[in-house]
């Protein structure tokens, strides 16, 4: 384990200390969290622990903090937890709050942390909290800390993680201090780690479904176009149906991955796009494994684009509810919510790339003008997407 990591478990361990103690008062604590995917997972990790240890809390998901989040700070008797924001407003969260607040977070700090402020965040260790350590993994370190048998929620901080996009390593491949979280997961038994295909859905959809639901990255021609994906994938010799059932990525032989792969890239460059830099079609896959198979919980990409759904589209105690082990309706309302959500998202992109002015590339930087076209609360995922897509590179 590297130094920084060593450092940022002791300080978690303290933090996890500090919170047991707080909560042994018997007041109601009060998470506060970000509506993504990250934020959701850190937000479900915390709630759990405090349900499995018989605590009471309530769970508020906000955008960004607000004047009516620092007056709920402010009137509120028991702790605040605050997970996945809060690094950035240390000095007005001390202001209005002197004990009893918790900070876990991944984000730059702007300021210092109050006396009564316990602030854990990775950047303070000396790791890169974009890239080595999301805040779910960050709040599972403290919940493992704390205890209440929470082994199993390392699951969610790799979904954390995966929705933060912080695979930014080889093969989209988790790094830093999220890899040794992946290594434990492992030796758990609740993750499998393999290189293949990076198709949202590869194993719940069917794979003509899985290529064109994919908008990580956002590929054109492709995403949002079931006859195009059929039609290449028939011209590339791929038998779509087995026994006349649909057959997934997963169904697929090493050779059959191979030709598909090949044909989605030389479609992108007769179409004249520039594939270099653009997200990577192959890379390492994340299988949660004690999710049933054919579910999107069981890849961990998909349950994070699950979450994001379930935020970005006001449902976000769906998502806590997934994140804490609800399923059967609570699964089945999610998967509802984002087919709308990527569909909306869809839609937002291929309306930005027809509206003249609305896309401006510079030498440096790609300006997007989305006023009256993009959602406030989609805009990450839109810029998200579009910057890792070779629509932004064409020739």
């Amino acid at each position: 384990m590297a130094e920084g990591h060593k450092v940022f478990a002791e300080l978690a361990a303290e933090a996890a200390k500090a919170l047991r103690e707080t909560m042994e008062r018997g007041q109601e604590a009060l998470i506060l969290t970000h509506l993504d995917a990250d934020g959701l997972t850190s937000a479900g990790i915390m709630a759990a622990v405090l349900s499995r240890d018989e605590k009471p809390f309530i769970v508020r998901v906000v955008n960004q903090l607000s004047q009516e989040d620092y007056d709920l700070l402010a009137e509120h008797k028991g702790p605040v937890v605050l997970t996945d924001l809060g690094s950035g407003y240390l000095e007005e969260i001390g202001k209005i709050r002197g004990q009893g607040v918790f900070v876990i977070d991944h984000h730059a700090p702007r300021g210092e942390a109050a006396n009564g402020t316990i602030h854990v965040n990775p950047h303070l260790c000396g790791m890169d909290g974009a890239r080595e350590m999301s805040a779910s993994g960050a709040t599972y370190m403290v919940a493992r800390g704390y205890g209440a048998n929470c082994s199993d929620l390392v699951a969610m901080a790799i979904v954390g993680a995966l929705g933060d996009m912080q695979d930014k390593g080889a093969k989209r491949e988790l790094t830093g201090a999220n890899e040794s979280i992946v290594r434990e997961a492992e030796e758990l038994g609740a993750l499998m780690v393999t290189e293949d295909l990076v198709f949202f859905g590869r194993e719940s959809r069917p794979m003509y479904k899985s290529i064109s639901v994919t908008t990580e990255p956002y590929l054109p021609g492709l995403s949002g176009e079931d006859d195009a994906v059929i039609s290449l994938l028939v011209k590339s010799g791929i038998a779509l149906k087995e026994d006349d059932r649909w057959r997934t990525m997963g169904d697929l032989t090493v050779e059959e991955k191979q030709n598909i792969f090949a044909a989605v890239m030389q479609k992108l460059i007769s179409d004249g796009y520039e594939t270099a830099g653009m997200l990577e079609l192959t890379g390492k896959v994340y299988t949660l494994v004690k999710e049933d198979r054919w579910t999107p919980l069981r890849d961990a990409r998909e349950f994070a684009t699950l979450l994001n759904a379930c935020g970005r589209l006001g449902r976000q105690g769906v998502a806590v509810a997934l994140c804490m082990g609800e399923r059967g309706r609570t699964l089945q309302e999610s998967m509802a919510l984002v087919e709308d959500y990527r569909r909306a998202t869809r839609q937002t992109i291929e309306k930005l790339l027809a509206t003249p002015g609305a896309v401006n590339a510079y030498e440096h930087f790609t300006l997007i003008r989305g006023e009256g076209i993009v959602d406030e609360k989609m805009l990450g995922a839109v810029a998200s997407i579009l910057s890792a897509s070779p629509v932004m590179k064409k020739d």
